[in-house]
């Protein structure tokens, strides 16, 4: 539903810069370079088969998205430029790691803007 109240260009730009997607992966390289604006390198740590998921929305300037990773990783990433992550633990084993500090499941991770991202994943994360 169009909202009336912004001119018709206005209206259209904003649905451009929508996106919604789930995306499965099974390498960690592939899951790594699935989250767009992000510039990513995973490295498995844990034996086996690797399985991922990414559920991402981006409204504008606001992404969110939801990670799953079934292996342990070591991640070292660079956010979007420019933009503050938050990051919630829906779910995760013991023995996952946020810039070197040990991260419980009620722990709330966060990088300033520009900040590179060091993440070790535990198994089921």
């Amino acid at each position: 539903m169009m909202n009336p109240d912004l001119p018709l260009g206005q209206a259209a730009s904003r649905r451009s810069t929508e996106r919604c997607s789930v995306i499965p992966t099974d390498d960690p390289c592939v899951h790594a370079a699935s989250l767009r604006g992000w510039m990513q390198d995973y490295l498995q740590l844990s034996a086996g088969r690797f399985l991922g998921e990414i559920i991402e929305m981006t409204i504008g300037p606001i992404q969110i998205f939801r990670e799953t990773i079934w292996q342990c990783v070591d991640e070292k990433a660079n956010p979007r430029r420019n933009s503050y992550t938050v990051g919630v633990p829906v779910y995760m084993e013991e023995g996952g790691y946020w810039q070197g500090y040990h991260v419980a499941r009620n722990s709330l991770m966060m990088l300033r803007p520009n900040e590179e991202l060091h993440f070790r994943t535990p198994k089921k994360s």
